[in-house]
């Protein structure tokens, strides 16, 4: 007849051989910052838990995305099975696979989304232009949560403020200086700095219940000044004014002018060793450039004026002039007043050119209605108001028997 038998397998003495690695755990997304668990096991080829496999370590990595967990390592296993916390940290998909070697790895594919807002960062970071003018750079703020993700907000309202040092002139920031975010982002367009003193400055964004954030000392953008055979390199900020200076001439020669390209113009003067320049919004090089003086003077005509003579290249030649009675002076011209220290002023000077030189002092009707000033003259005579340009004869007294006469003219004012 029919014969009834049963067959008890032992599972665990099947599962003995190790063929391949599982990876289980919440796939769904995970908040920055936020914690989750995952489970590894040791499995046979019919998914059945090794236990007996013992003192077993896998590897855990991150494989693929742009998404980041901390807490990564190495995971001990024991009886078969391991167990791994990890934090979300940087936002993004990411693929996790644990693996051991002679086993077949296993993966999961999960993304880790933004935390709650929680602090103000600059992510573009303001530069101080021209006093009194728009920044050259524009601060735009990020909203991020507590792992450094931006976290796309809308609505929150951020104000700026311009922060002095301690005793310092407090300064006035003007322009729209609140605005509001969109995506996680707030972006400033019209801020100014003006009546600052020694600083440094910083401007500090501010919003309610978040982390505030501060700059660093606002700098203008600066520029290479590089000054070869003269003096006055460095770094300096578009439209600052510089001084420049020739070093003086080898033995033999004189200074003859400066070269540059292609802001040359900048300079003040191009024909003085000692001169200004105005920074371009970019780097200038300036050359002091000389010449031979050799054996040939040049004839320095002065026409009302003194300083006539014949001069050999870069010697330094006084001028000057008084104006007639009723004028004043307005300035100078002729072929060499751009080689004058001061073509403004009646008593100038140059360094003689390679070339000769005629000047000019031009005059004009002293205005009736000008502004008249006060010239007090002590222990002399000559006090009185005149108006700027005047010629004045004073007259000082040294004792009861002798006096000294001089004229001067009069620039007071």
């Amino acid at each position: 007849g029919p014969i009834d038998a049963s067959v008890t397998f032992d599972a665990e003495a099947i599962a003995d051989a190790p063929t391949q690695v599982r990876l289980s755990g919440q796939t769904g997304p995970l908040v920055a910052g936020t914690d989750r668990t995952f489970t590894l096991e040791v499995l046979d080829a019919f998914d059945n838990v090794v236990s007996k496999d013992a003192n077993r370590v896998l590897t855990l990595a991150q494989t693929q995305g742009a998404g980041r967990f901390i807490g990564l390592a190495p995971v001990s296993i024991t009886n078969g099975t391991g167990t791994v916390t990890l934090t979300g940290d940087r936002v993004g998909n990411l693929t996790l696979e644990a693996s051991s070697a002679g086993l077949q790895s296993d993966a999961i594919t999960l993304s880790i989304t933004p935390g709650p807002a929680a602090s103000l960062v600059i992510g573009v970071a303001p530069q101080l232009g021209q006093e009194n003018a728009v920044l050259a750079v524009q601060p735009v703020i990020e909203i991020q949560d507590g792992q450094g993700n931006r976290n796309p907000t809308d609505g929150v309202v951020v104000s700026a403020s311009l922060e002095a040092p301690p005793g310092d002139e407090p300064g006035v920031l003007t322009g729209t200086t609140t605005q509001t975010a969109v995506n996680g982002l707030v972006s400033f367009s019209d801020l100014s700095v003006a009546e600052l003193g020694e600083g440094p400055y910083r401007l500090t964004f501010t919003a309610p219940g978040l982390v505030a954030a501060t700059s660093a000392p606002l700098q203008a953008e600066r520029y290479a000044l590089l000054v070869f055979d003269g003096t006055g390199s460095g770094l300096y900020g578009a439209n600052e004014r510089v001084e420049v200076a020739a070093d003086p001439a080898p033995d033999g020669q004189y200074f003859s002018g400066w070269l540059g390209d292609p802001d040359i113009e900048r300079l003040d003067n191009v024909n003085l060793p000692n001169t200004t320049v105005t920074m371009p919004e970019g780097e200038l090089g300036l050359v002091a450039d000389y010449a031979d003086i050799g054996a040939v003077s040049y004839a320095l005509s002065v026409s009302n004026g003194q300083g006539s003579g014949s001069y050999l290249p870069g010697q330094w030649v006084q001028v000057s002039t008084i104006a007639p009675a009723g004028q004043r002076f307005v300035a100078w011209s002729g072929t060499g007043v751009d080689y004058l220290s001061q073509p403004s002023q009646p008593a100038s000077g140059l360094f003689m050119p390679a070339m000769n030189v005629d000047l000019t002092p031009n005059f004009a009707p002293m205005p009736a209605d000008a502004e008249r000033f006060t010239l007090s003259v002590g222990n002399g005579q000559g006090s009185g108001e005149f108006q700027a340009g005047e010629v004045v004869a004073i007259v000082e007294h040294k004792d009861a028997s002798e006096t000294e006469r001089a004229v001067r003219e009069c620039n007071t004012g």
